[in-house]
């Protein structure tokens, strides 16, 4: 999604690499002045550097993404708690790296462009409001999407409920969603119980296969429930993502954590 603004265009997020940059940059047909990216995630900023290179745009991001589009190694660092670039290096976990500088949400405003706070997918993703139009990013997903991959990649699971209650009570007429594209408030909105509904089925799955068991015993026996066949990319995304919801529980105090050579998760 971009703004037109006659001779350049401010760019909401740009591809997972290169050649969808390219792509993008060829559909706009002019000079890219400026990229917002709604969080770090590789499929949202891998264009980055095309455009810099290109067109020298400037890279606007919230101050908690901001890093790890700077250096894209932290993003596996952060799946697997150390460093792991080599072994999970493949574009959808690793972008190019570019040079990304802190939000200015009053420049933005001066274009008629709101920022809205909806973190939850990643520690701090936004989305933007156009008018009558708001592009959500990763905030919310498609059914389609939730079919496709059985777990979410969440990274922190009560922000993101949170966020979904944010954007029901949105003015808005249509909405843009990454991986599906345009719909009205009226879709949103039963996206939005969509993604409700599925955040519940997680936290039921885990309490029900919550037997004394390690956080990697857990994460097989989702996968398995699913019938998800994984490779190691989406294995680390749902292990990653079965942490969160433990702190969740751990939070809300459904579950609490044992320590029994390693660490285990037991129902209260």
């Amino acid at each position: 999604m971009g703004f037109d603004e006659g001779d350049n265009v401010i760019l909401f997020d740009t591809g997972i690499d290169d050649s969808i940059g390219r792509k993008i940059d060829k559909f706009i047909g002019k000079r890219v002045s400026l990229i917002v990216n709604s969080h770090s995630h590789a499929d949202h900023i891998g264009g980055n550097s095309y455009f810099q290179k290109k067109y020298n745009s400037k890279v606007f991001a919230e101050p908690g993404e901001l890093s790890f589009i700077n250096n894209t190694e932290l993003e596996t660092s952060l799946l697997n708690g150390g460093f792991w670039e080599y072994m999970l290096a493949d574009k959808f976990l690793k972008a190019k790296g570019s040079i990304p500088e802190p939000i200015d949400k009053g420049f933005l405003s001066t274009k008629g462009i709101e920022v809205l706070d909806l973190p939850g997918h990643s520690p701090s993703l936004i989305g933007l409001k156009i008018d009558k139009i708001v592009y959500l990013g990763d905030a919310l997903f498609s059914g389609e999407v939730i079919k496709k991959y059985g777990v979410l990649y969440l990274y922190d699971v009560d922000r993101f409920e949170k966020s979904l209650s944010k954007i029901e009570e949105l003015t808005f007429e249509k909405a843009v969603i990454c991986h599906k594209g345009l719909y009205d408030k009226e879709v949103i909105l039963d996206l939005i119980h969509t993604n409700r509904n599925h955040t519940e089925t997680m936290k039921s799955l885990i309490l029900e296969n919550l037997q004394f068991n390690t956080d990697y015993e857990i994460t097989e026996k989702i996968i398995h429930k699913l019938s998800i066949e994984p490779n190691l990319t989406i294995y680390m995304l749902i292990l990653s993502t079965m942490r969160s919801y433990l702190s969740f529980l751990q939070k809300t105090g459904a579950v609490e954590m044992v320590f029994d050579r390693g660490v285990r998760w037991k129902r209260r």
